[in-house]
């Protein structure tokens, strides 16, 4: 039958009939492929279903290159809320973000703060940029004094 259907044409099967024949061929034990007489190989017929599932089971379509980025519309309010409460952390902006119906992890505030935030901050004269405003603060209202350290090697009691 499939001498008779290729008329005399080349040996080259397309894809479709390549799987047809795989699928037909696939059940059939391999002592009667080789009474049947075929144009191609047992070996060759089982070897194009091996590639007919492994094709199936691909999923290379699908594949895409990373992980789908944050929503603009979440970016720009983790950036916002960050910019009028600058005492809010990671785990505020967190909830404040489920509260009004996204779930974003704290590493991804993280990430978009660090991304983002620093280049959009309003910085002050004289402070290097993406430095916070309170961390100055509190770094210079700390009293700088020259007391022994308390632990650790040469430590004075």
């Amino acid at each position: 039958m499939l001498r008779a259907r290729l008329n005399g044409r080349s040996l080259r099967f397309t894809d479709k009939e390549r799987a047809l024949l795989a699928r037909k061929a696939f059940g059939i034990p391999r002592k009667v492929l080789i009474d049947l007489g075929m144009i191609v190989t047992p070996d060759t017929l089982l070897r194009w279903h091996r590639q007919l599932i492994a094709r199936k089971f691909d999923f290379s379509e699908r594949r895409k290159p990373g992980r789908p980025r944050t929503l603009r519309v979440i970016t720009e309010l983790i950036v916002r809320m960050a910019l009028e409460n600058p005492r809010w952390g990671y785990t505020r902006i967190q909830g404040a973000l489920y509260n009004l119906g996204h779930e974003v992890g704290r590493g991804t505030i993280a990430n978009v703060l660090k991304r983002e935030a620093s280049s959009r901050r309003p910085s002050e004269e004289g402070a290097p940029p993406g430095r916070c405003f309170s961390r100055r603060i509190g770094a210079a209202s700390w009293p700088r004094t020259s007391l022994p350290r308390r632990y650790g090697p040469g430590a004075a009691w």
